[in-house]
């Protein structure tokens, strides 16, 4: 094997560690914009969640409003007994709805931060895979160069000075 042939395992070393660093740069970057995604769909969840509680708020008003009305013009007091009661009643369940919805939305966003958290784990896990991949095959490149070098040296024909007539002596004898 020639000068430029022995050093192929040093380049093919260098060539997969590059490759290996790229990869892990690359499923970082790919993880970083999922935990992003999963950032804004947290912030879209608790966003949504507090705006379907404003509507329920707002149809219990509707509601309660209604019930009074109806029985208004039923010629029944509105602002004392069963009346009164009905309204704080279809108050109060809008109130604990709109509660149950806030709640909802914040057990859903608080999922999405933990995707996004697992997101992040994962694109630094992958970022050690890519230096410890890159790192093992510059290692392995180099351990196979000097095994390379080793063989050659421990195997190699002895050079056989011309026949002089006299006993001939080996290298390494």
């Amino acid at each position: 094997m020639g000068e430029l042939g022995s050093l192929i395992p040093i380049i093919q070393g260098g060539a997969q560690a590059a490759q290996s660093y790229e990869q892990g740069q690359a499923s970082k970057m790919v993880a970083g914009i999922n935990a992003g995604y999963a950032k804004q769909a947290a912030q879209d969840a608790l966003r949504i969640g507090e705006t379907d509680a404003g509507r329920r708020m707002m149809q219990g008003g509707l509601e309660a409003s209604a019930a009074t009305a109806h029985a208004a013009g039923q010629g029944i007091r509105v602002d004392t007994g069963s009346a009164a009661d009905v309204q704080t009643s279809i108050k109060d369940a809008a109130i604990q709805d709109a509660a149950t919805i806030r709640l909802n939305a914040a057990k859903q966003a608080w999922g999405y931060g933990v995707e996004a958290s697992n997101y992040k784990m994962q694109g630094r896990f992958a970022e050690v895979q890519g230096w410890t991949g890159a790192a093992n095959s510059i290692a392995g490149g180099g351990m196979r160069y000097a095994y390379d070098q080793y063989s050659a040296s421990r195997f190699a024909k002895p050079v056989v000075p011309p026949y002089s007539g006299g006993d001939a002596t080996y290298p390494g004898d």
